[in-house]
């Protein structure tokens, strides 16, 4: 008899002869016997059952080019024909349209101006490898999500299964000529307080750089993809669970960014900013010997959707040469020279100030404290250096000075009256200058 797991039929025509009907739906090799009685009538028979016509709703797509790609590199992916019971095809023929449509694109109107279609980044049809399996290779420079159309004999003609697929293409590596410098520190800023610049990380496409693509594709435990399209070695049995399994998938926000997600991962490559800031100047004391620069405190920060937050603090006034380098130190700048900024002084501070005695005022020699000697009647000079708390000079006169002079045990001297100078007359005065 037939196998068992094959419907048959067996038709007696009434002259002794007999016909057996039999109807399989998996594609491989059968043995076929055929008994009289209970034994062999004759020969046993190999019969090889080829898979039917290609059927779109189960065939399937495979290859890491379905998921993901990077921007200016070439991605693949392969197709595997399969009929309508599932049964893989061996042979070639097919044609298989395949077209990429960004997401975010905005639509294109027909020829005829009565419809909107979407903008195709990239399509074509797939390479036949006479096997059962097609191949699509395909480039793309813009970043972002796309949508992978697969269709059996045309551009309108039936969807592959689960097409369209959602694919995200990622930014290649950043580069550093690329990318943007905005923020207020780019100016400068004051001395012990914070400058910020901001960073926009773009690739050589100008293709933002994204830590976190903005939606996830899931997949099931059962639909995992393949490598390539490999044939399988489950005899033809294309209908059970076997290596080839089709990509299964759905469009969702990302809307954790500390939570780990499922069968992606970031593509985005040296996307870490360094900032150097060097003094151009040789800092020197009152004395004017030269100083060494105090160190400038950097940190930086990632903000997201592809910015990220440089800091500096210099405590030393002055112009300074600010420099931004990528992870593998490639400038941050079209040209890639410095920016000259200045760190302008910090508020007067009184402690740091310094007072030096000037015209007509010597130094006391004798007095046990730091004195000055002055002649009764001539006008004495003190000069008043104003400084910030970290002691650089301030260049201009923002604070608010006075003065006061206390006579140490005085005593005036018994005088006659006289028109000049009555008897309450104060011992000092101040002139501001």
């Amino acid at each position: 008899g037939a196998d068992m797991r094959v419907a048959y039929e067996v038709e007696d025509r009434a002259d002794g002869s007999y016909a057996l009907r039999y109807r399989t739906l998996r594609a491989g090799a059968y043995a076929c016997r055929v008994l009289l009685n209970g034994k062999d009538a004759c020969v046993p028979h190999t019969v090889r059952v080829s898979a039917g016509v290609s059927d779109a709703s189960r065939s399937i797509a495979s290859g890491e080019g379905v998921l993901r790609a990077t921007a200016g590199e070439a991605a693949r992916f392969f197709i595997r024909s399969r009929d309508s019971w599932g049964n893989r095809r061996r042979v070639g023929g097919d044609q298989w349209h395949w077209a990429l449509v960004q997401v975010d694109a905005p639509l294109n109107l027909s020829k005829d101006g009565f419809e909107l279609l979407p903008r195709i980044a990239a399509g074509g049809i797939a390479s036949d490898s006479h096997n059962g399996s097609y191949e699509v290779n395909f480039l793309v420079n813009a970043a972002g999500p796309y949508l992978l159309h697969l269709r059996l004999g045309g551009p309108r003609g039936p969807l592959l299964r689960g097409a369209p697929f959602e694919t995200h293409v990622f930014p290649s590596a950043t580069k550093g000529s690329m990318c943007e410098l905005t923020g207020a520190g780019l100016l400068g800023a004051v001395a012990g307080a914070i400058g910020a610049v901001v960073v926009v990380a773009r690739d050589k496409f100008g293709n933002l750089q994204l830590e976190q693509p903005p939606f996830l594709l899931h997949r099931g435990r059962e639909e995992m993809p393949l490598a390539g399209p490999a044939d399988s070695t489950n005899g033809g049995r294309g209908g059970e669970r076997g290596r080839e399994q089709p990509f299964q998938g759905s469009l969702q926000h990302y809307a954790s960014s500390g939570a780990a997600w499922a069968g992606v991962e970031s593509c985005s490559r040296d996307n870490n900013f360094h900032l150097l800031l060097t003094p151009s100047f040789a800092p020197a004391s009152a004395a004017g010997v030269a100083l060494a620069a105090a160190p400038v405190e950097v940190a930086s920060r990632d903000l997201g959707s592809g910015r990220h937050l440089l800091t500096y603090r210099a405590t030393v006034a002055g112009v300074y040469r600010l420099q931004v380098f990528t992870e593998s130190g490639t400038p941050v700048t079209e040209s890639g020279l410095p920016l000259p900024i200045r760190i302008e002084p910090a508020e007067a501070h009184a402690a740091s100030c310094a007072v030096v005695p000037a015209e007509a005022l010597l130094v006391d020699a004798n007095s046990e404290h730091a004195g000055w000697r002055a002649t009764v009647g001539v006008r004495a000079t003190v000069m008043l250096q104003t400084r910030d708390r970290f002691g650089n000079r301030l260049l201009q006169g923002v604070a608010r000075i006075s003065g006061q002079l206390r006579p140490l045990r005085y005593k005036p001297p018994p005088r006659p009256p006289s028109i000049d100078a009555p008897p309450d007359a104060p011992p000092c005065e101040f002139v501001y200058i």
